[in-house]
């Protein structure tokens, strides 16, 4: 996929879930932590992308840095094709190494916040968002609740940049296994993000006409992905 068809594929789809998932009557609230994990998920939308030098941001520059430098230096040891485009960066095991150096830069930030007791910060920027996820997160300390937040966020627009990557004709590595569609960029690779959009503005103004609680908006809107990718990998 082109960069811009990314960033809006991406975008379309945080938003989408953002109404369903959350309370949006409570945006005051709900308003550091979701700038913080837009921001973090909206830059890591192109983050597999520093396998070719897309570097213009500190997110992406530090992860060019600490997770696709090292891949490159391995990969010329050995021989391997790692570090080509759409090699390690474009697989499961960049987006697990990207989440963990993310991770642990963002626990030590927190760790440093604390010490200087700042960790009203920390709760600030992660804990109204973190309380509605199914996940029982009240043993962490305020240092794995922003690595853990940080990285969810990171992870996100990670996974999204994959799938899109996925509908294309080169396709993406799952596990050694080749996923493609036979969408090509410049030509029809915006084709999902409208599909989703209208697939999104139809699900909300149903809901809203009908005053169902928009909670079922996420269940529905991941099925229609899923069926979308289906078949957009069979075409």
């Amino acid at each position: 996929m082109r960069g811009w068809v990314h960033t809006y594929f991406s975008t379309i789809v945080f938003l989408s879930f953002l109404p369903g998932v959350l309370n949006l009557d409570d945006i005051v609230s709900l308003a550091p932590p979701l700038i913080l994990s837009f921001a973090l998920f909206y830059y890591a939308t192109m983050l597999p992308d520093v396998d070719v030098g897309l570097r213009r941001n500190p997110i992406s520059l530090l992860t060019w840095l600490m997770v696709y430098q090292p891949v490159r230096v391995f990969s010329r040891i050995v021989r391997s094709t790692a570090s080509r485009h759409r090699g390690f960066m474009h697989s499961i095991w960049g987006l697990a190494a990207t989440m963990v150096v993310w991770f642990l830069i963002f626990a030590a930030l927190g760790y440093i916040l604390k010490l200087l007791g700042l960790q009203w910060v920390v709760d600030l920027a992660t804990e109204p968002i973190l309380r509605r996820l199914p996940i029982n997160t009240t043993w962490m300390g305020e240092p794995l609740k922003l690595g853990f937040f940080s990285a969810l966020s990171i992870g996100s627009g990670y996974v999204l940049h994959l799938l899109g990557d996925s509908y294309t004709v080169a396709g993406i590595s799952i596990f050694g296994r080749r996923v493609r569609g036979r969408l090509k960029n410049g030509l029809n690779d915006h084709v999902p993000p409208i599909l989703y959009t209208l697939a999104t503005v139809t699900t909300y103004t149903i809901l809203l006409a009908y005053s169902l609680p928009l909670r079922i908006a996420p269940a529905v809107l991941s099925g229609f992905l899923g069926i979308m990718s289906l078949v957009i990998w069979r075409l």
